[in-house]
């Protein structure tokens, strides 16, 4: 099996995100306790290029609330 799979749709609910995160149990569980999930946008394309784009001031930090759904747990991945 594959990552769990990441969703984001926009106010209009249009898909603007929608593939899979290799994150860990932790990250999962974190975001269904908290029900928020911060997006960081900018001109980067890895964590070495993250500290100088927000050094110059050229981040985008956004938060939305998040709604999760078993299915996760349904597919067996014990998330």
């Amino acid at each position: 099996m594959g990552a769990p799979g990441l969703t984001v749709r926009g106010p209009d609910g249009r898909v603007w995100f929608d593939r899979p995160v290799t994150a860990g149990r932790e990250w999962w569980r974190a975001l269904r306790t908290r029900k928020v999930l911060v997006l960081v946008s900018g001109p980067f394309t890895g964590v070495p290029d993250l500290r100088p784009a927000a050094a110059a001031g050229r981040l985008f930090l956004l938060t939305t609330p998040v709604h999760t759904t078993d299915s996760l747990r349904d597919a067996g991945r014990g998330i």
